[in-house]
């Protein structure tokens, strides 16, 4: 039988600037608009958390709605400012294991649950109850988890791409209730995109430049835009934490300008005028360099960008990875060679994108939850 409510319970908390955050609205977004009664269950814990629908949809520019639930979070995360990392997973285990508590307790019938959290997955796996976790990153202490949970026979993992999948060492028997399914684009965002002047020659890159509580590593590319070969070029960054970026003197003040956080269509409208999209990480960090797939990209990649892109292991696997320019980290000249060479390929439309829109998405976690 096809599902037509879904429970959403997660960890993060909403309205929030982070590409995760944005993501599972997005995601929520379209599940409603595919028919899904959506209720999303997360902990107020911090002062800006709101459970008001009209607060997010405004947040968020979206115009669906769908039941919000706020829990209370009496918790040391969030409210300590020391021990952070500690902070977080004690939190979460606690805050997990009350709110699943509660839930079943005044479920009158077996519903069915989507999360992004280990310890919700594991929990509601522990009870037998259908759930769907979306693993963005392994710990080894994920790893634990989702392979304890994974044998609950109502339980199921999708991964946003392969590499995921096969560190996680979930063993071969578990083969049929995991499945790789990618980040996608909203294609409602993209209605104009043939009416769109382009500013030539403009590279843009959108998100927060903090990244796991660490810097994205900017300085190296903002230095390159003094080269004379870059003359003809500018850079657009839009984001949170947009502070921390350092513009050192007039020449770089002409040609890098900075945008705060924006709506997602916002962001959007700029990413269809740039000419190149960049993707660019810490690459010390576990996440950025082996695992991460950004929504970004695939907005860049509907845009009709050319990419630029850090020359990472995760951004090799991306889909259309042989159509990126890549660079070395921490090398100017890399990039301005990278740039040079995007300069020379040719605009190709790629109609086999719109396999990554959301809508696209949903419904393979639709068909997949059903299977």
């Amino acid at each position: 039988m096809n599902i037509n409510k879904i429970f959403y319970v997660t960890y993060q908390t909403f309205p929030a600037k982070t590409a995760n955050s944005r993501q599972t609205i997005s995601n929520i977004d379209f599940l409603v608009k595919n028919n899904i009664f959506v209720n999303l269950i997360f902990p107020l814990r911090d002062k800006k958390s709101s459970d008001d629908i009209n607060a997010l949809k405004e947040f968020y520019g979206i115009e669906t709605s769908f039941e919000v639930t706020g829990i209370k979070h009496n918790y040391p995360f969030g409210k300590l400012n020391f021990f952070n990392k500690l902070m977080f997973h004690v939190s979460h285990l606690l805050w997990s294991r009350k709110t699943i508590n509660k839930i079943i307790r005044n479920l009158e019938t077996k519903e069915v649950f989507f999360t992004r959290s280990d310890w919700i997955f594991y929990y509601l796996a522990k009870n037998n109850y259908k759930v769907l976790f979306e693993c963005h990153s392994l710990t080894k202490l994920r790893k634990i988890l989702i392979n304890k949970s994974i044998k609950s026979p109502e339980s199921k993992i999708i991964f946003l791409n392969e590499k995921l999948k096969s560190d996680s060492k979930i063993p071969e028997i578990y083969k049929n209730k995991m499945k790789v399914i990618q980040n996608g684009f909203n294609s409602e965002y993209f209605s104009d995109i043939d009416r769109i002047k382009k500013n030539p020659n403009e590279i843009i890159f959108t998100g927060s430049l903090m990244r796991h509580g660490n810097k994205r590593n900017f300085e190296y590319i903002l230095e390159a835009f003094q080269d004379e070969r870059l003359s003809n070029f500018s850079l657009k960054i839009i984001g949170d934490e947009i502070e921390s970026i350092n513009i050192k003197n007039e020449i770089l003040h002409k040609k890098i300008k900075t945008e705060p956080f924006m709506s997602n269509k916002e962001t959007i409208e700029n990413i269809t005028k740039a000419t190149y999209g960049l993707l660019v990480n810490n690459s010390s960090d576990l996440h950025s360099r082996i695992y991460t797939s950004p929504l970004k990209y695939f907005e860049y990649i509907k845009a009709n960008l050319k990419i630029l892109a850090l020359d990472l292991p995760a951004h090799r696997s991306l889909p259309f990875a042989d159509e990126i320019s890549f660079f070395e980290e921490d090398n100017s000249e890399s990039f301005i060679k990278a740039v040079l060479n995007a300069e020379k390929k040719n605009n190709k439309e790629n109609q086999s994108v719109d396999e990554y829109s959301l809508d696209n998405r949903v419904k393979k976690i639709l068909s997949f939850i059903n299977s």
